[in-house]
């Protein structure tokens, strides 16, 4: 399994296998009040560019992923208790968190408050992609290493995969089966 990591999407980019960009026309703009979401991207603006990639490889495997670029009741100029509301709304739609942990993010003011509002809401139904340049390193926040981090990889059947794995040991899990409540766990060699 492959770590995330800024080259590895760029890779992915240069290889097709995901698209580096949105168009905000009206087809896919988020404007329901009622939309189901498997993930809630969580990142800081300055690294969009990466949070565009990662929503096109979750989109890409089946994910149904809210990012708030798409959201045209939000305004980044005018942040408010109105934003507090329709993001609080929203994350109450979303079955988990994907928090893009990056130099910029241990700046930010919002990804740590949706991490928290996540955590309570979805039992902690969250996890971490430590998106870094090569050989880059960053304090990483300690409180998220309670949270599994991901990672893309084949499955036995050849087909690529997101997986979530337990910080420092074998335990991972599909993460479609982690965001409808299955753990990560120790599985058996195959032989």
């Amino acid at each position: 399994m492959e770590n995330f990591s800024k080259r590895y999407l760029n890779e992915l980019f240069q290889q097709n296998r995901i698209r580096d960009s949105f168009s905000l026309n009206e087809s896919n703009r988020i404007d329901s009040d009622d939309k189901q979401y498997d993930v809630f991207l969580s990142y800081c603006y300055t690294d969009k560019d990466y949070a565009i990639k990662i929503m096109n490889l979750f989109e890409k495997n089946g994910y149904k992923v809210y990012i708030d670029l798409k959201d045209p009741k939000l305004n980044r100029k005018k942040v408010d208790r109105d934003t507090v509301v329709r993001l609080s709304s929203v994350m109450n739609r979303c079955k988990s968190l994907v928090y893009v942990h990056t130099k910029s993010s241990t700046m930010s003011k919002w990804c740590p408050w949706e991490l928290g509002y996540m955590s309570g809401k979805k039992n902690f139904r969250c996890a971490t992609i430590l998106l870094t340049e090569d050989k880059e390193e960053f304090p990483r926040q300690e409180y998220l290493d309670i949270y599994p981090y991901l990672n893309y990889g084949m499955d036995t059947t050849n087909h690529y995969q997101i997986w979530a794995r337990d910080l420092d040991s074998n335990r991972y899990v599909n993460f479609r089966a982690y965001i409808n409540g299955t753990n990560p766990y120790e599985h058996k060699q195959r032989r």
